[in-house]
């Protein structure tokens, strides 16, 4: 299993617009999302929030990129993304 990174650590790797950016967004989904749990992915760009372990737990994610970033959201009739520019 790979070790994930910290969400600190992640977040450094972007330009100062991007983090702020990202930092306002988790502000949002932590207030919205009461008791989630927020982890950085070990391989890709983004932090994922969930309620319990791996993909069955997660309810959203936050892909990062150098330009700004996607959120995705899991509904019942699948996975609906949504870009947000920077």
């Amino acid at each position: 299993m790979k070790k994930s990174r910290s969400v600190e650590k992640l977040l450094g790797s972007y330009p100062p617009d991007v983090q702020a950016l990202a930092q306002r967004a988790r502000g949002l989904l932590l207030k919205l999302l009461p008791g989630v749990q927020e982890g950085a992915s070990s391989s890709a760009p983004a932090l994922a929030y969930g309620y319990g372990p791996g993909y069955r737990g997660m309810v959203c994610t936050l892909i990062l990129s150098k330009s700004g970033g996607e959120t995705r959201a899991r509904s019942w009739s699948g996975t609906r993304g949504s870009k947000w520019p920077a």
